[in-house]
């Protein structure tokens, strides 16, 4: 009887001391899933190739869900004004540093658009070129840029286009800079590398870095060659995958993907270094110090995206847990550094970090 009894009381003291860790445990996964930074939607309408106002008040936008146009998001009180008369989708929009212009890469469908009047129609435009053309959003202005554009973008400061193309009669690969207009055009460079891809120019020491297809590579790769001035391209980072190359504001790194593996490089010691994170895509954007990043990658093996902080000096990175994952695109970072915009599905969110 009294070995019952104390069997017992060992049993409902067990009992107690279970309930205790359970309860334990269950409030640690609460505190720790409350402090986790939280992926909120933004809004329910489509967003397409957003860009966040210098401000910081407003995400520019296109949108085709109704009338396709570029839309302005204020995300204070969430109204929505168009801001642009109707255009055709494009395939891309590269936005300028002051958000009041963007370039529009269009595929040109010969068949719709000179049938309905597109405002993209170009008289003796191949069908499916690939063009290019300026909008100016302040005085609502649509102009055509030169048909041999390859790849563009903005200049460091804003004032200035910068594109490739290939010449046919010299035989060469040319990048030029020129007003966003596409007049007060110089040359930059003008040699027999394959060039590809334009990656980043800055004015104000002449140093441009650009991709050129990588020779005898079976499947489509570059390698990133880095130029002053007049002098001669330099090649600072060989085979790298064409898509996820972005260089910091300074141009003293870059980071890319080099065999599903993401790398960071250091343009002024010309060393590329292993990050040790397998992907398949690479979402960048770079913190005000140059020093600091913060990456969307995604694991092809569990199709999840995954958010991290990584020192280019040091190399050391860390993780951004957070409730929800989604499939990223468009990463933005407000200008305080506080809160993380990004698209999926075409339907705008954030991440607030801490």
């Amino acid at each position: 009887m009294l070995k019952s009894k104390f069997m017992s009381k060992k049993f409902l003291f067990a009992l107690i001391l279970l309930s205790i860790i359970g309860a334990g445990i269950i409030a640690f996964i609460i505190i720790k899933n409350r402090t986790l930074p939280i992926v909120s939607k933004v809004a329910d309408n489509q967003i397409l190739f957003p860009t966040l106002s210098n401000d910081q008040k407003y995400i520019f936008y296109f949108s085709n869900a109704n009338e396709a146009a570029f839309y302005r998001l204020e995300l204070q009180n969430q109204k929505i004004e168009k801001i642009s008369e109707d255009f055709d989708t494009p395939d891309r929009i590269i936005w300028s540093p002051s958000k009041n212009q963007a370039i529009l890469q269009v595929t040109y469908n010969k068949y719709i658009f000179e049938k309905y009047g597109s405002p993209f129609i170009r008289p003796g435009v191949d069908d499916q070129a690939i063009t290019f053309w300026l909008y100016d959003l302040n005085q609502k202005k649509l102009s055509p840029l030169d048909l041999n554009i390859r790849d563009i973008i903005w200049s460091k400061d804003g004032q200035k286009i910068v594109s490739s193309y290939y010449d046919e009669e010299l035989n060469h690969n040319i990048i030029n800079i020129s007003d966003p207009d596409g007049t007060n055009l110089e040359n930059l460079i003008k040699n027999e590398l394959p060039i590809e891809k334009v990656i980043s120019y800055e004015p104000a020491n002449k140093k441009l870095i650009f991709g050129a297809s990588t020779p005898g590579e079976l499947e489509s790769r570059l390698d990133i060659y880095q130029v002053i001035g007049s002098g001669t391209p330099t090649l600072i980072i060989e085979t790298v995958e064409p898509g996820g190359i972005y260089a910091s504001s300074n141009m003293e790194h870059l980071v890319s993907i080099i065999d599903g593996v993401l790398n960071i490089s250091n343009l002024t010691q010309n060393k590329t270094q292993s990050l040790k994170i397998k992907t398949n895509k690479n979402l960048t954007v770079w913190l005000n110090d140059n020093q600091n990043l913060i990456v969307a990658t995604r694991q092809e093996t569990t199709k999840t995206d995954t958010f991290y902080k990584i020192n280019s000096q040091t190399l050391k990175k860390n993780m951004i847990n957070h409730k929800g994952t989604v499939d990223i695109q468009n990463l933005i970072l407000s200008s305080d550094q506080k809160t993380l915009y990004f698209t999926s599905d075409d339907i705008l969110y954030k991440l607030e970090l801490k």
